[in-house]
């Protein structure tokens, strides 16, 4: 899935992490920039992983930025 299209995530982008470690931290919708991940066809190898993180503004939009589709199936919900 690297290298298709960066893929738009529900975090707020900040150049330098915290101290404390964050598992799925979520967007308060307050930031200028969200976070995207995954690198796309159109940039080079080295930002073609997930733990690279770029950042576009919510109204940016292009064809080498997406969103991935999900879901909870009912056995998977805590």
């Amino acid at each position: 899935m690297h290298g298709n299209v960066w893929e738009w995530c529900d975090d707020d982008w900040y150049r330098k992490y915290g101290e404390q470690s964050v598992t799925d931290p979520r967007g308060t919708k307050k930031a200028n920039y969200r976070v995207d991940r995954g690198g796309g066809w159109a940039y080079d190898r080295d930002r073609c992983r997930a733990a690279f993180r770029g950042h576009f503004g919510p109204r940016f939009g292009d064809d080498c930025l997406g969103f991935r589709v999900a879901t909870v199936l009912p056995s998977q919900e805590k």
